[in-house]
């Protein structure tokens, strides 16, 4: 059985794309670098990559925010009775999610954030170097289920692709789920 999908038209088109398809690339590298800065400090207990993992940290849940405005907006242009509203809802809701691990992440450590923006040496040495490490990491296994998610929005239901042709999208037929 097959089910004819109308692609979903971006409404904040960029170079043929949405600009979320564009700027989402952003806050998940800047989610690895997180990871990775923490997992260096519970390797080496070295202050400098605590520090830079608290500020990455940071970035990323701002970088997030931004990326998460274009998101709304394509998920918004989905029509009510679409297959893709309830794919589109799943993806927000483990982003949403993902952003809420790396906030509580900065919020549990804020002495350490405030003592690193003011490049204090001695940031907080009572800190376990594993649960930075620990809650950056389920955030980003977190955020590559939501991006899996949110590539099967692109490719199967072609959620946020700009119109072509004299403005008409494409007509696509996607095979259903069996």
């Amino acid at each position: 059985m097959e089910t004819t999908h109308e692609p979903v038209i971006t409404r904040v088109p960029v170079a043929g794309h949405s600009l979320h398809r564009w700027l989402v690339g952003i806050p998940v590298i800047l989610y690895v670098a997180t990871v990775g800065s923490f997992g260096l400090y519970a390797y080496d207990h070295s202050l400098m990559w605590l520090r830079d993992g608290m500020v990455i940290n940071l970035c990323a849940v701002l970088a997030a925010l931004v990326v998460a405005v274009p998101g709304l907006l394509d998920f918004l242009a989905i029509p009510a009775r679409s297959p893709a509203r309830a794919v589109g809802l799943a993806h927000a809701s483990v982003m949403v999610t993902v952003l809420a691990v790396f906030v509580a992440n900065l919020v549990i450590h804020f002495r350490v954030l405030c003592a690193a923006m003011k490049g204090a040496i001695e940031l907080h040495r009572g800190l376990p170097a594993l649960m930075p490490l620990g809650l950056t990491g389920a955030g980003l296994a977190l955020a590559v289920c939501g991006g899996a998610i949110g590539l099967l929005l692109a490719a199967r239901y072609h959620v946020g692709d700009a119109p072509r042709d004299g403005g008409r999208p494409p007509r696509t037929v996607s095979p259903g789920f069996r």
